[in-house]
């Protein structure tokens, strides 16, 4: 039987540092710049992880350090604030320094109690994600899913829906259903997500993906 042993492999023309697949014993790992067809494995391409410890206030994506997707998908699980009663918001742009403040974006909102509850609408022209009274409790703090949509595309606006889940101070489980909208339409390379009055994020964890288009 033959064997062939190799640390990285590349084109004929590329270099050992941009080489798309590396190995290293029997593990073998695929760059960002390698293309996986549609049709094998799953829909969603891990991109970025990241673990709060208290040091920052906003979670920055900079998506020209990933291949371009027409959907991405993020997950925020218990993220929590250093302070009570912070909303949360998300805002895009094309870098940076050059951020976006004009939105449409609209939803439900929810809360629970315990004994009561009820249902209402809220809307934003400000963030492009908007949940409120967020608490800071080691069991409270919010879980979020969502999708952003044809951000990489220069002649349409950056569209998002999220589904937040949280628990503030007072024991109330609350919903948060975003429906938002850029106004701009432009090439939404960046992704902000902070806290009102810049509190850290004192835990949590972030998941970020790429959607293939199946």
């Amino acid at each position: 039987m033959s064997r062939l042993n190799v640390d990285k492999i590349t084109g004929a023309t590329g270099t050992a540092s941009g080489a798309p697949i590396t190995l290293s014993g029997d593990t073998a790992t695929l760059g960002s710049s390698v293309t996986v067809p549609a049709s094998i494995g799953g829909s969603e391409i891990l991109l970025d992880t990241h673990t709060a410890d208290g040091t920052s206030a906003t979670l920055e994506v900079d998506l020209t350090q990933y291949t371009t997707f027409d959907t991405y998908k993020f997950r925020f699980v218990d993220w929590i604030p250093a302070s009570d009663d912070k909303n949360f918001y998300m805002r895009v742009g094309t870098s940076s320094s050059s951020v976006t403040t004009s939105y449409r974006t609209a939803g439900p909102q929810g809360y629970y109690n315990g004994s009561s509850g009820n249902v209402s609408y809220f809307t934003s022209g400000d963030y492009i994600i908007w949940a409120g009274a967020v608490g800071s409790q080691a069991h409270e703090g919010l879980c979020a899913e969502g999708f952003v949509y044809s951000a990489r595309n220069s002649s349409k606006s950056t569209r998002v829906t999220a589904h937040i889940n949280l628990f503030d101070k007072d024991n109330y489980v609350r919903y948060f259903g975003n429906s938002g909208m850029s106004l701009s339409q432009q090439d939404d390379a960046y992704f902000k997500f902070f806290w009102e009055s810049d509190v850290n994020t004192t835990s949590g964890k972030f998941y970020f993906y790429g959607v293939k288009n199946a």
